[in-house]
């Protein structure tokens, strides 16, 4: 046994994860120096109404490309011939989608939260989220299906870098305002998408759009809602707490669900390194071994991450200021998402690569009605603490319900 130990040397799943989790490290250090900065330029009220706009954006934005990104994810990794053909019909979806879907977002920000900011600003935020940061997806899943995820994390650690540029530039020169923040983080972000293009894709950059591509549309469907159901589990209570509770509650919040959020991303990235092999694997028979390591792995990693989280939480007020001494109860009680989040997604990735999508959706809605229902219910009463208890429950109804019996069924199958 210590001869194998000793011989053992990394894979190229280990590998990528390893390069995956390296970069989860960064966009750790990039959301929280961006968290310091933003929290410095704006204070913890302006924070909480920036955050919670945010939020509801960025709940909207996993409908841009309808679906189309997993679907070529699990095309592309199961026949390498049709990469190509996939990746232009899921640009143009992403494209043509993203661009309607922004207005839309655009009127629904202006109608809750023309109080908070300008029809500018939310227009603003409402463009890099729903076209500009969407509009990276494809490259990112081309490179996923390749297994580059280095690359991978690259691609999908820009928001979180540009973002940092442009509260690191407006911290020098004094314009700290949402409005001018939002613009130039459409600049910024502008050019970056088109310098990914051309630099990842270089002639294939330059595909026109073709309306035939939107018949994959339909390829991409049923994955829609988890990522509508992930994203709300992440966003969406900030904009709930926003609106229930104020701006000087939801701006603790944000920052507490933002660390925890952050303590999950090797877990995420572990999922995305593994995704073309359990879609690979559950067509030829190796995939339940792979997701039972990955189970394991997971919920080790997840245990050892809350503990630290619990410990560390006095630190938040020190880094953040006076404004942020409500994150520290709230991000002992995220300690328990922590665990239960890691467990549901790679739960939900089984079900998704075993071609069980149906069975998923169902959860996926389930788990939606298990955090907003209570959200409306607890935060009235409780205040800022029924948020996070809501996002557990959330969690807990989607492994209890894609779990036990019914699960082992499906993927075991």
């Amino acid at each position: 046994m210590i001869g194998r130990a000793l011989a053992w040397r990394p894979g190229t799943l280990a590998r990528n994860a390893a390069h995956g989790t390296a970069w989860n490290v960064a966009r750790i250090a990039l959301q929280a120096i961006s968290l310091i900065t933003l929290a410095s330029l704006f204070g913890g009220e302006g924070y909480g109404v920036f955050a919670g706009t945010v939020a509801l954006f960025a709940t909207c934005a996993p409908l841009v490309g309808l679906g189309t990104g997993v679907a070529l994810v699990r095309d592309g990794s199961r026949d390498s011939s049709v990469r190509a053909e996939r990746l232009a019909s899921t640009r143009t979806v992403y494209l043509i989608s993203g661009f309607a879907l922004f207005w839309v977002a655009w009127a629904i920000g202006s109608f809750l939260l023309s109080d908070e900011l300008t029809l500018v600003a939310l227009g603003a935020l409402a463009f890099a989220e729903m076209f500009l940061v969407p509009a990276l997806r494809p490259t990112a899943c081309w490179l996923q299906i390749q297994e580059r995820m280095s690359a991978f994390g690259f691609v999908t650690s820009l928001p979180p870098m540009v973002r940092l540029a442009a509260a690191l530039m407006l911290l020098t020169q004094g314009a700290a305002s949402v409005e001018n923040f939002a613009l130039l983080y459409v600049a910024l972000l502008a050019i970056t998408l088109a310098t990914v293009t051309v630099g990842f894709h270089g002639r294939e950059a330059f595909v026109p759009v073709r309306l035939s591509h939107l018949a994959f549309t339909r390829e991409g469907l049923p994955y829609i809602l988890p990522s509508v159901s992930l994203t709300a589990s992440n966003e969406i209570d900030k904009t709930l707490v926003l609106q229930l509770a104020g701006a000087a509650a939801a701006g603790p919040y944000a920052a507490a669900c933002r660390i925890a959020q952050a303590a999950v991303l090797p877990v995420s990235s572990l999922v995305l390194a593994a995704s073309p092999r359990l879609f690979r694997g559950f067509r030829d028979g190796s995939g339940r071994r792979t997701f039972q390591a990955l189970i394991v792995a997971v919920g080790a990693y997840s245990c050892l991450a809350a503990v630290a989280l619990f410990f560390m939480a006095p630190m938040v007020p020190v880094i953040l200021g006076d404004d942020f001494i409500d994150a520290v109860g709230t991000l002992r009680i995220l300690c328990l998402l922590v665990i239960t989040n890691s467990l549901r997604q790679v739960i939900m990735a089984g079900l998704t690569a075993n071609d069980a999508q149906r069975y998923r959706n169902f959860v996926e809605l389930l788990s939606v009605a298990a955090m907003v229902v209570p959200c409306l219910l607890l935060v009235p009463r409780l205040g800022v603490i029924g948020a996070p208890l809501s996002l557990i429950i959330a969690d807990l109804a989607a492994i209890v319900a894609g779990g036990l019996s019914r699960y082992a069924r499906v993927v075991g199958r």
